[in-house]
């Protein structure tokens, strides 16, 4: 008996959360384009009776109210188990396009992915949990379609705590990203050369975030004490591997500051490209790796000799010890 009632109610509670997934993504459209976001699309329907809820939506396009960011798909497929409201996998078929048009990247690029997979999940009072983007085989081109970038992953995850406190010491969102086999463009191939093998960051943002991206949003966010605690850092580019931790912040100009620890590795084959590139001297490139072989140690992991170094981020200089490597440039925002 209580097989058959089930096998009753299923498709009569399918077909309700089916509805209910209409109407949420309805009442988000709505939403959004109160607050000022341009929202269309095509046709929209649902599937997937007796499985997961699937609501598809074609031609979907979204532009943010400055219109810095515009975004434009050819469908997107929402699927939801009917036995987890809070919890929603996006999948976008065909041609994807994500256009950025922010004043510090100085030119309109476009992000054209060869596909994506996005994970939402919602709290129980109804608000933002996390998300997580994958994205494969990304080119970046500017204006005239010419390619800038290209990575063969990217991957990106957002938390957010159920109970936000704007507060300097509270992490108001922690953020998570990997990237894997960045292209470089030829005219920014360096001596380690075009291809970075690994960039990846997991970090908590603190204090009250800005309601935009520029100098006075970023100024109000430095004034409430707001920092970037990056738990983990590592880049991978050549023989050069850099694993590092510290924190981060803006000073008065709108300058980086802050401190981190850097484990290096890879660092003498990094040294012999610098000179085989005539950045440095032989002389004084045979000096440095002396210098650094003899504080490096092994490490007892992979046996790799590991070079640690305080990296700090103050007056406008990096400084790597006592030494100061190089100058700082302020971010260049627009003022609000």
């Amino acid at each position: 008996m209580l097989l058959l009632a089930i096998a009753m109610l299923y498709p009569v509670y399918w077909f309700y959360a089916a509805t209910r997934m209409e109407t949420q993504f309805s009442l988000w459209v709505e939403n959004l384009r109160a607050r000022g976001f341009a929202i269309t699309h095509g046709s929209a329907s649902t599937a997937g009776f007796p499985g997961i809820v699937r609501f598809s939506i074609d031609k979907p396009n979204f532009r943010s109210p400055d219109g810095h960011w515009v975004w434009r798909g050819n469908a997107v497929h929402l699927g939801m188990q009917p036995w987890n409201w809070r919890r929603y996998r996006l999948e976008f078929s065909g041609l994807q396009q994500i256009q950025l048009s922010y004043p510090i990247l100085k030119q309109t690029i476009r992000l054209v992915p060869k596909s994506a997979v996005a994970v939402l999940g919602i709290q129980s009072n109804g608000s933002f949990a996390e998300g997580e983007v994958t994205l494969r085989s990304i080119s970046v081109m500017d204006v005239e379609k010419a390619l800038v970038l290209f990575t063969e992953d990217m991957w990106f995850k957002v938390t957010q705590p159920e109970n936000r406190i704007s507060k300097a010491e509270q992490t108001v969102v922690s953020v998570a990203t990997s990237i894997d086999n960045l292209l470089l463009p030829a005219v920014a191939q360096g001596p380690l050369g075009g291809r970075l093998a690994r960039i990846q960051l997991v970090a908590d943002l603190k204090g009250p975030l800005p309601k935009d991206i520029t100098r006075q949003g970023l100024d109000e966010w430095r004034q409430t004490g707001g920092s970037i605690d990056a738990s983990w850092f590592n880049l991978v580019w050549g023989a050069f591997d850099l694993r590092g931790r510290g924190s981060v912040s803006i000073d008065k100009s709108i300058t980086p500051v802050g401190s981190m620890t850097a484990d290096i590795r890879g660092y003498s084959k990094t040294m012999d490209a610098l000179e085989d590139a005539g950045i440095m001297t032989g002389t004084g490139a045979a000096a440095l790796r002396m210098g650094m072989n003899v504080f490096a140690k092994t490490s007892s992991a992979d046996g790799a000799n590991v070079l640690t170094v305080p990296l700090t981020m103050r007056s406008g200089y990096l400084h790597a010890g006592p030494f100061q490597i190089l100058k700082l440039p302020p971010i260049i925002l627009p003022s609000r």
